[in-house]
Order: C-alpha cells, then sequence, then structure tokens
C-alpha cells in the first residue's frame, strides 16, 4: 500500500530502543496521524514542544509494508516517525473522521505497547540469565572470598539498573556482598524478607515485588539457587535492581514520540514506574490519591487478575491537576512466575 508522507531531510536522533518496533500504518492515511498528533500533542506533558517547521521539507512517496521498523539498521527514523513529529508540531493540517482518529489512536497505541513490553521482556530475561550465570560459577568455587566478589563485581556491572548482587548462605545471611556500599549488610541474615524465605525454602529461581532493601532504598531482586558441583544446595544469588531504571529507556523513548505515557505496576497494583516521580512506589489500593477516581480502582481490579485488556478512566492529567478522561491498553511482562502489567495510556476528551 502506497501512503504520501512528508519526509524531513534532517533525521531525529537516533533511538537506542526501537531498532525493531513495527508500527503497522497499513489502511492509516498520514490525515489520520495528522489530525491525531495536532489534537493529542501537548507539551506541558514535560516534553520539550517541537520544533515547528524548522526543518527543509521535501516531498516523496513511500511504501510502508505492514511490519516496517521505525528505525533503519544505521539508526536513522523511517518517514513514519517523522510524519508523526511533524504533525505533532503542528505543521500540516487535514479535516479526519472521528471514528478514523480513534482507530488510528488505538493502532498506534498498541503497536508502542507491543515495543515497549517486548524489550522489558528481553531485559527481565537479560537480568535472569546473567544471574543464572553467576550461580553456575559460584557453584564451581565458593560464595564468598575473592572470586566470589569478582563473580559479584561482573554482575553489577553488567546493567546500569542493577543496584546490588550478593550471595547468602541456606540460613539467609549475606556472605558475599557488591558493590562496596552493600557490604554493610555482609553477616546480617535477611529471612525477614519474603524473597530470601522463599528462595531458601523452595531453593527455585524467583523475582521479587517491590520491597525496601536492607541497606536502604527500595528495588526488585532476582535470585537463583547455588549448588555445588554434587548436586547439594549451598546457598543463593540475588541481584536487586531498579525498575524506573530498566523501564526509562523503553517507556521514555515511546513517550518522546507519541502523545501517550506509560504507567508499569505490580499485579497488586504497586507503581513502578510513571511519568509523574510522586506516584513511584505507591499502591493503587488504599491510596489516597486514586480513592476519588473508581475507574482507577476498577481498572487495578482488571488487571489484577486479567494479562491484558483495555479499559477507560478518569484521572489528572500528568502534571496537572485538571482531571481528563483517559484509556489504556495493557499487556504482561514476566519473570519466574512474578508479573508487571504494562500500559499505554492516552486522553480521548
Amino acid at each position: 500500500m502506497k501512503v504520501l508522507f512528508l519526509e524531513a531531510a534532517s533525521s531525529f536522533p537516533p533511538s537506542p530502543v526501537f531498532p525493531h518496533l513495527a508500527v503497522q500504518a497499513d489502511g492509516l492515511p498520514g490525515a489520520i496521524f495528522e489530525r491525531l498528533l495536532l489534537e493529542r500533542w501537548n507539551p506541558d506533558w514535560g516534553r520539550s514542544p517541537l520544533p515547528r517547521c524548522s526543518r527543509r521539507i521535501q516531498k516523496a512517496e513511500h511504501i510502508v509494508y505492514p511490519t516496517s521498523c521505525l528505525m533503519t539498521g544505521s539508526g536513522h527514523f523511517l518517514p513514519i516517525i517523522v510524519i508523526l513529529a511533524l504533525l505533532g508540531a503542528g505543521c500540516l493540517h487535514a479535516p479526519v473522521a472521528t471514528d478514523e482518529m480513534l482507530d488510528a489512536r488505538h493502532h498506534l497505541m498498541q503497536q508502542l505497547l507491543h515495543g515497549v513490553t517486548g524489550h522489558l521482556q528481553a531485559s527481565l530475561s537479560s537480568l535472569d540469565d546473567t544471574c543464572s550465570e553467576a550461580a553456575e560459577t559460584l557453584g564451581s568455587t565458593s560464595l564468598s572470598g575473592p572470586r566470589a566478589d569478582a563473580i559479584l563485581e561482573r554482575v553489577v556491572s553488567s546493567h546500569p539498573s542493577i543496584l546490588t548482587a550478593i550471595t547468602y548462605d541456606t540460613n539467609g545471611t549475606v556472605i558475599a556482598a557488591e558493590p562496596a556500599s552493600a557490604k554493610v549488610i555482609i553477616g546480617r541474615s535477611l529471612l525477614d524478607q519474603e524473597q530470601v524465605r522463599q528462595a531458601v525454602g523452595t531453593q527455585k529461581p524467583l523475582m521479587s515485588g517491590y520491597f525496601t532493601l536492607a541497606q536502604g532504598g527500595e528495588g526488585v531482586a532476582i535470585a537463583r539457587p547455588v549448588f555445588s558441583g554434587d548436586g547439594k544446595f549451598i546457598g543463593v544469588v540475588s541481584t536487586t535492581f531498579s525498575p524506573r531504571m530498566l523501564i526509562a529507556p523503553a517507556a521514555g523513548d515511546a513517550m518522546a514520540y507519541a502523545p501517550f505515557i506509560f504507567n508499569i505496576a505490580q499485579a497488586d497494583g504497586h507503581i513502578l514506574f510513571h511519568p509523574d516521580p510522586s506516584l513511584v512506589g505507591k499502591p493503587t489500593f488504599n491510596e489516597t490519591t486514586f480513592s476519588r477516581f473508581p475507574g482507577i480502582l476498577d481498572l487495578a481490579r482488571r488487571y489484577s487478575s486479567e494479562r491484558s485488556g483495555y479499559a477507560t478512566f478518569s484521572f489528572s492529567r500528568t502534571g496537572s491537576d485538571v482531571v481528563v478522561e483517559k484509556e489504556t491498553f495493557w499487556d504482561t511482562v514476566s519473570l519466574h512466575g512474578t508479573e508487571w502489567r504494562v500500559m499505554v495510556i492516552a486522553e480521548t476528551g
């Protein structure tokens, strides 16, 4: 299918997050994107306003396939992202039927949701692989000592979201920790933490919920049992990470190029990521911020048991006290039975 686009002569900065995000443009004329972005773009959401027609423009006709990527292998955005930005800047105008606008918004929301969800799932799996490799190596060496410290150092340096890496024995007592700031917990029993009791008791991999770290701060833990060469359970290696730091690259990249926001929460409603930092760490239930918005509570009750879905609700515009109507699609990422709900949210009014 051919779609007429306006292509900016100079490209946007390359995105490190979405080299494979497919936006299916089949059946969505450029005028729909224009109206969608023109009416929905809101600079007050914390993004800098896009430049108004400051680039040299040339007309070009492109064939856009249903699985064409937003970026080329060389890191340049394809015309579809350029047209979205131009439309958001208010450079173009065209009448579009309401139903077409709704279809276009839903189409784009779901495509971005798919991209963010895929990136987060891959990131969680990568962290788990790193922890698994450390567990295997520690099983052939020791849970403490210089070699164990070196293994934990490699774990900590493997991803910017990782806060700590520790080992603890079968009694839940920490016997090695990195980085240096985490060594204060060596010798301390962590059996007061649910995920430590679970890791020791089940001797199986796990990802915890959001919790307060023994040395301070908040995070999520991935734990792997460690077995000696003869198969004896000798303890656990655990790495804690910041959900916000893990999520921000994907969600931030998506929010920078479309007028939507992302909210990521545990299945129990505990918020892990939101563009409003005051909401991060808060539980949806039993939280005064949400008590006067029954639609939010209904949404949280639904996504507590539904791994994907669609809902509408009322809530304050991000960065404002103005209450607006919103809609969301959500999907799920998971690791070792622990699930996160990934929500893409748009205003509908």
